[in-house]
């Protein structure tokens, strides 16, 4: 990705992303190219915004009028040992306020009003580090169950996202948009399935994306469900497990 904006011409769009033209050329040039086959724009090509997004935000790259291209002197980012490498940009997603989990839940697509909102942004990356924390306790070898993992913060901590209110009527569902502090409407009418189908899912994500891409974890899938996961060598040494 890097190496492609150093040699290409690459203009963002007027709201501020990568055209799918240069999206398309850039997977290519990946040693793991994605499925774009579905991907209308930018953020509904997850792995190629993500990149884009964490080399910002390490500050590998930035938007210079519109264009994206390397910032100075981060050439030397790539010839650093990979463990170097991975502890910044692994610091740099966990910082981010711009990646969003929340957005790419299996099966579950909120309403916003906007992807940037600051309260949206702060909600997430506690939640988000909360879980990480966590990662403090997994077995350092070995394949480890993500249902376990879910479960134990479910009992250890059921609000890491949104807290459970109760009005003079009863309890309200957090996922209605009147009800929670982004004000983001999540199509869940049972609040009691409603854990499952946001805040487990929000888990899944950061293993299923984030940790995954940046080579923190393995996964292992049965049936095409994701299951369980595995810290790599880096992920290992990098998390001090």
């Amino acid at each position: 990705y890097w190496s492609y904006l150093q040699n290409n011409e690459v203009t963002l769009t007027a709201t501020g992303i990568v055209p799918k033209r240069h999206l398309a050329r850039i997977n290519s040039t990946l040693i793991a190219p994605s499925d774009l086959q579905a991907a209308r724009d930018e953020p509904s090509a997850p792995r190629l915004f993500f990149l884009r997004l964490t080399m910002e935000d390490a500050g590998l790259i930035k938007a210079d009028e519109q264009r994206l291209r390397p910032t100075p002197n981060s050439e030397e980012f790539l010839g650093h040992p990979v463990l170097r490498r991975a502890d910044r940009l692994y610091d740099a997603w966990k910082r981010s306020t711009r990646w969003n989990e929340l957005l790419y839940l299996t099966g579950m697509r909120p309403s916003v009003a906007s992807v940037q909102d600051a309260a949206a942004s702060a909600l997430v990356v506690k939640a988000r580090q909360y879980v990480l924390n966590l990662l403090n306790e997994a077995p350092a070898d070995g394949w480890v169950a993500l249902d376990d993992l879910v479960q134990k913060i479910k009992l250890r901590h059921y609000e890491f996202l949104f807290k459970r209110e109760r009005q003079q009527f009863g309890a309200v569902n957090p996922y209605y948009y009147y009800h929670n502090p982004l004000h983001w409407n999540f199509p869940v009418s049972d609040e009691a399935q409603g854990w499952e189908r946001v805040e487990a899912e929000f888990i899944r994500a950061i293993f299923r994306d984030a940790l995954c891409w940046l080579g923190i974890v393995s996964l292992g899938y049965e049936k095409q469900h994701l299951v369980a996961f595995k810290f790599t060598e880096v992920g290992a040494v990098l998390l001090g497990r």
